[in-house]
């Protein structure tokens, strides 16, 4: 019963959350000459975005209709090397590239509240430029040796699937799988410590600023806001800690393998669609551009859509 719900739930999320997330970047790249969006942190979630969009659809046309729908089996199985490859290498990569930008996201707030001076200094565009190359660069050259792999998609009878049969990702290799999965789960860890000390050393110095001052001045404010977008990111980003931990140490919590992949695949779709509810939904800025940028298209298409009547009209009448 759980499994139904949790997928419905994250259907429902990615659907809200996919035109969401276009629109942001798309006011991004509109409005990047434009406070607040020329700044290193608006250029990072924009990366992430891309990460976060590429690994909905990941999720949604490779793995989903074949591994829990039992869907789509021939179409699959006539090319398993090939979908088997690009599910394993696509779920590690993007999981890499994701939490390599939450780091990057972190230590931008951090140099932004506790040491402003430099962080301009810091956060040039070259150097943006950079963390962004490395985010994608870096899971590249890690998990490129899958896609020379024996990773395939199998035929296999499972009574939890909700279709008759189900497929599943084999790996020929034992030890390469485990390698990847104790990399996967050391770097996750890494970065859900640095992140957190990050985050905690933020909101200290914040703390001690108010407790001197008494009162923040605007530029502070808005540095403050951003940071509590990137700590609230992060924070449910971190539930995905939950589940390398729960495969590892608490088999109990899930049943059975197709479980485990539900509570694979509901974590991910859940952190991959929720930038853009908190980014729109915590920044005024933000929501009153994407408001803006949603009232002008709509306004453009019921202009185009006025002309083409008018059009079809005068022609009727001739």
């Amino acid at each position: 019963m759980w499994i139904l719900v949790a997928s419905i739930f994250s259907d429902a999320v990615a659907v809200i959350a996919i035109p969401l997330y276009f629109l942001f970047m798309v006011v991004c790249v509109k409005f990047r000459h434009q406070d607040p969006f020329h700044s290193s942190f608006f250029a990072l979630t924009f990366s992430q975005g891309i990460a976060d969009l590429i690994m909905i659809g990941v999720m949604y046309a490779i793995l989903k209709p074949p591994l829990y729908y039992g869907i789509f089996i021939q179409f699959y199985l006539s090319y398993p090397l090939l979908f088997g490859r690009l599910q394993a290498f696509f779920a590690m990569a993007l999981g890499c590239s994701q939490q390599i930008s939450f780091l990057a996201i972190a230590f931008n707030r951090f140099t932004a509240v506790c040491v402003p001076v430099r962080h301009n200094t810091i956060w040039k565009r070259q150097t943006t430029t950079l963390v962004i190359i490395v985010q994608w660069l870096l899971p590249l050259l890690i998990y490129f040796p899958i896609l020379t792999s024996d990773v395939r998609y199998i035929s296999q009878s499972n009574s939890s699937c909700l279709g008759s049969n189900c497929l599943w990702i084999f790996w020929a290799n034992n030890h390469m799988a485990s390698l990847y999965y104790m990399i996967t789960f050391a770097y996750i860890l890494a970065i859900v410590i640095v992140c957190s000390v990050l985050y905690a050393l933020q909101f200290r110095c914040m703390w001690k600023q108010r407790s001197i001052s008494r009162t923040l001045s605007n530029h502070t404010r808005v540095e403050l806001r951003l940071a509590l977008m990137g700590a609230t990111i992060f924070a449910i980003s971190s539930s995905y800690l939950f589940f390398l931990i729960t495969s590892i140490v608490a088999p109990s919590i899930a049943q059975s393998a197709l479980d485990l992949l539900w509570l694979y695949f509901f974590i991910t779709v859940i952190m991959s669609s929720v930038n853009p509810f908190i980014l729109i939904g915590m920044s005024a800025k933000v929501r009153l551009k994407c408001v803006e940028m949603f009232c002008r298209q709509s306004n453009f298409d019921h202009q185009g859509l006025e002309i083409s009547t008018r059009n079809r009209r005068s022609t009727t009448l001739k």
